[in-house]
């Protein structure tokens, strides 16, 4: 990951780990990516800026990334600034558990509504309590009933 802003967010499911980093709009691409899934040898099994995640992920602000409690949806704050919510499903490719990820929906935070955004529509903590509600936060904390 070239950029910083980082957050490392850990797979308990799979024993790997997702790597985001800050991207601005536009900027999600397999050199430089919005974030990729480690397995737990290290090797890079997922890359958002290859495959259809190049269309459904523009960038990543702030670099905010998390998986739901159940394991089942990865959401993201993308290059405009809304919060990109995926499925997250698991195959078997070659020997390597891969994750699958399908668009599911989004949501534009805004600071003025109290949003966890930024000014500049940055996230840059996202993580699920034990009800399942989403927190995020950018320089604000925004509490999102799921």
């Amino acid at each position: 990951m070239l950029n910083t802003n980082c957050n490392i967010v850990p797979d308990v499911a799979t024993d790997g780990i997702w790597v985001s980093q800050t991207r601005s709009n536009g900027n999600n691409q397999a050199n430089v990516p919005s974030f990729v899934y480690l397995d737990n040898t290290g090797y890079v099994v997922y890359n958002s800026g290859e495959g259809d995640m190049l269309y459904n992920l523009n960038g990543s602000l702030g670099s905010g990334l998390a998986i739901n409690n159940e394991g089942d949806m990865l959401v993201v704050n993308d290059g405009n600034g809304e919060l990109q919510f995926f499925g997250l499903d698991w195959a078997d490719v070659d020997g390597d558990l891969t994750p699958q990820l399908t668009p599911k929906y989004s949501y534009l935070a805004d600071s003025r509504r109290n949003d966890g955004t930024s000014h500049n529509n940055y996230i840059y903590q996202i993580t699920f309590d034990y009800a399942g509600n989403m927190i995020a936060t950018g320089n604000k904390l925004g509490v999102y009933s799921m």
